[in-house]
């Protein structure tokens, strides 16, 4: 795109404002118009590749011929007519031009996302052992997570009282006991959310071993114990934070409380996540089924009307 940077600098208002349109058609900067017609294309090549799995388009059709007629659905004479008469025809060909080949960036773009998207819901699927697709995980973790975060407040509270049952022999002054809880959740309320990130991600992250694909139940004591270890360090570090508790408490002692409450954490969510996960219908959940599926029918039908011999993007 360096050279709609260049024309800018040299041509009128009217071409300007075109120009501007394209620059924020690249992939890695839409603008939000073009963000909003890139995701309704996206869901239009990902019905179509999900159809193309399910034997139901011909074989001699493919995503390229998708990427066609996508391409041909927009039209830069619809978008960008109003500035055929306000420019040198020679210009408003030369952004034609541009148009069609920042379009054909984005649906090269897109295709690969969908490729992407289908790799990791496949991967998904394996570890959950069942169908799951990105959009029923991401609808299901916004559901389990708040309730996570809300378990992992009460075994952090639990802590706390463990700490108070040492400290209770403790030479504390009676300054520094009132003030001990107000220092500790100071500590602490930033890193349940930490933990929370961190007890998801050791579910579906790869393990650095082989059969990482295999079901999360079948590495999953594995999982618990990987994440367990960096709790235990997420918390003695907040713990060691507070200078009451390093004087009055041994790093021993609060090592061993800590080790115990990170264990208890990844116990309780995991298994609880694991447990609802299965119970619940939507981690398969695809709305483009409803929202675009009849249209890619549609759109393949005309495709084979039209004859297959469309000229493929590059």
């Amino acid at each position: 795109m360096g050279v709609l940077s260049f024309m800018r600098a040299h041509f009128n208002a009217d071409v300007d404002i075109a120009i501007e349109e394209l620059l924020h058609m690249q992939p890695t900067s839409l603008s939000e118009r073009e963000v909003y017609m890139y995701n309704i294309e996206k869901t239009y090549m990902r019905q179509f590749m999900l159809l193309e799995k399910e034997n139901e388009v011909p074989s001699h059709l493919s995503a390229e011929n998708m990427k066609q007629w996508l391409l041909n659905k927009r039209s830069f004479q619809h978008e960008f007519g109003s500035f055929e008469m306000k420019v040198h025809p020679g210009m408003f060909e030369l952004l034609r031009v541009a148009w069609t080949r920042a379009r054909i960036m984005c649906l090269n773009q897109m295709h690969w996302q969908v490729c992407k998207d289908f790799t990791l819901e496949e991967r998904l699927s394996r570890l959950f052992n069942r169908k799951v697709t990105i959009e029923g995980l991401q609808k299901y973790l916004s559901i389990v997570a708040p309730l996570a975060e809300g378990n992992i407040k009460t075994y952090v509270h639990h802590l706390y009282r463990s700490l108070q049952v040492s400290l209770s022999s403790s030479e504390m002054t009676e300054t520094q006991r009132l003030t001990l809880y107000p220092d500790f959740h100071r500590a602490t309320a930033p890193i349940v959310r930490e933990i929370l990130r961190l007890v998801l991600n050791s579910l579906m992250l790869k393990l650095d071993c082989l059969g990482n694909d295999e079901p999360i139940t079948a590495t999953l004591e594995q999982r618990s114990e990987r994440a367990s270890k960096k709790i235990v360090r997420m918390l003695t570090d907040a713990l060691l934070s507070i200078p009451c508790l390093r004087q009055h408490i041994t790093q021993d002692n609060v090592l061993d409380i800590c080790t115990y409450t990170a264990g208890k954490i990844t116990q309780n969510l995991f298994c609880n996540i694991l447990q609802s996960a299965a119970n619940v219908h939507f981690l398969s959940c695809d709305e483009t089924l409803l929202t675009a599926r009849l249209e890619v029918k549609n759109a393949i039908v005309e495709m084979v009307d039209n004859g297959s011999d469309l000229p493929l993007l590059s």
